[in-house]
């Protein structure tokens, strides 16, 4: 049997079902996987005491270390910031090695397409949840409905990696499950989309003002707000002149109203740094919000400051963040974005034994036959624990899928891609049904 060699760079807390998995591959096919990392302490002992695996640390900023341990790999996996993913998949081109990841395929990573199909070499990315599963999921219902003669009228699709009910504790009903920085910065920029035949593009400063009300089965009403770009899937999903076209995050009823407090107070800005060591957090919420003054009633600072009227169920969320606390930061030069991320790191936290919970929705629009209806598709999955996040899971398990797969022979292909044709997406989609991830699909006729 032919010992396939995998390289993952990343074993960070997104990277743990995909090393089980991987692993249990190794095992079957007699394979070997390589984990560099600089830390790899939050591992389980059966991922570190492992026959399959071995642990490196490899310095990705020197050429000649990191081509030389490529050059000993059949596949490389980048499970790194997205910054990384460019050097990684340089060096996969030179040295004629198959390469993907879970992130969105940048155009610098696109641009290395011509040389990849020159070398007849298969890159892949976005095989993740939110880029990944999303494709997928939506793709095969696009397909199936096309497939019998449906003509798709609307297609509205929102992701949210939230808090479960069972560890839902303060009023912001959230906690961090991935990248913090993410979560400050979503809605940078302007958000555009399509709805019933209209463009619609909005601002930043106005993006959490505009939600859809959205009813997940079995789990009640939530709040959806649009992505930045979701004209960018016309083309991608096949969905050409298609009237409505909305892409967005889900999230807990009353988030999106709370925090648009802070995009209209400037918090979510990386325009300037402060020296924040010099200021308590009372004091740093004084600069943005005019005063912080435990004699004065928050909604008032905050309508003052901003001329956004709050209700107490936001107020409430906005003190339970310590506003007035006289504790520093003690980290200097911090742009307003980071100095949140910082705070809500900590009151956001998850504990050891908190699950998170990640819904996905679609919801198609589409003529057949004469009747139009309505097909909602969700999928609910709730993590284990902090560690074994539902948000690991479903970014992990697509991409270590696809990696088996493609060692197998059974994904042939060139070039640079992404999961929306069959042969990338069907196998991924069917072996999580085995994993028990799978969407739930209810069809209703609408009026014409």
């Amino acid at each position: 049997m032919d010992t396939k060699k995998i390289l993952l760079f990343g074993a960070g807390r997104s990277s743990v079902f995909l090393i089980e998995y991987l692993l249990k591959a190794c095992k079957a096919y007699h394979w070997t996987l390589t984990i560099s990392d600089q830390n790899t302490d939050h591992l389980s002992s059966s991922i570190l005491e492992n026959s399959f695996q071995t642990i490196v640390n490899i310095d990705i900023t020197d050429t000649v270390q990191l081509n030389s341990h490529i050059l000993k790999h059949d596949f490389i996996i980048s499970m790194l910031p997205a910054t990384f993913h460019i050097i990684i998949a340089t060096e996969c081109l030179k040295c004629n090695k198959a390469f993907a990841n879970a992130s969105y395929v940048t155009d610098e990573l696109k641009s290395l397409e011509k040389d990849i199909i020159s070398k007849g070499l298969l890159f892949a990315g976005e095989l993740g949840l939110d880029p990944g599963l999303d494709h997928m999921s939506a793709l095969e219902t696009i397909h199936r409905l096309k497939d019998q003669g449906a003509r798709i009228l609307s297609f509205k699709s929102f992701t949210g990696g939230l808090v479960a009910p069972e560890s839902d504790d303060n009023p912001w009903h959230y906690k961090i499950s991935w990248n913090p920085r993410n979560i400050i910065l979503a809605g940078k920029g302007m958000a555009q989309f399509k709805l019933d035949n209209q463009l619609v593009y909005i601002p930043y400063q106005q993006l959490f003002r505009r939600i859809w009300e959205l009813n997940i089965p079995g789990m009640g009403v939530y709040d959806g707000y649009a992505n930045r770009d979701s004209l960018h899937y016309e083309e991608l999903y096949g969905l050409q002149d298609i009237p409505t076209l909305v892409r967005g995050t889900l999230r807990y009823r009353g988030f999106c109203e709370a925090w648009d407090v802070f995009v209209q107070s400037g918090m979510t800005s990386e325009d300037i740094k402060i020296d924040t060591d010099l200021y308590s957090i009372r004091e740093i919420f004084a600069m943005f919000f005019q005063s912080m003054d435990s004699s004065v009633n928050i909604q008032e600072i905050i309508q003052r400051s901003t001329g956004k009227l709050i209700n107490k169920e936001t107020a409430d969320m906005f003190l339970w963040l310590d506003p007035l606390s006289e504790i520093k930061l003690k980290m200097s030069y911090l742009t307003p974005a980071e100095i949140l991320e910082e705070l809500l790191i900590r009151k956001w936290k998850l504990n050891d034994a908190d699950k998170d919970m990640v819904i996905m929705q679609h919801i198609f629009e589409y003529s057949l036959n004469g009747h139009n209806y309505q097909l909602r598709s969700t999928l609910k999955d709730i993590g284990i624990n902090s560690t074994k996040t539902s948000m690991a899971r479903l970014v992990g398990l697509p991409l270590a899928i696809y990696v088996k797969n493609y060692l197998l022979g059974r994904i042939k292909d060139i070039g640079f891609k992404i999961p929306v044709e069959k042969q990338f997406y069907e196998p991924i989609l069917n072996e999580l049904k085995d994993e028990g991830i799978w969407f739930s699909e209810v069809i209703t006729e609408i009026n014409s």
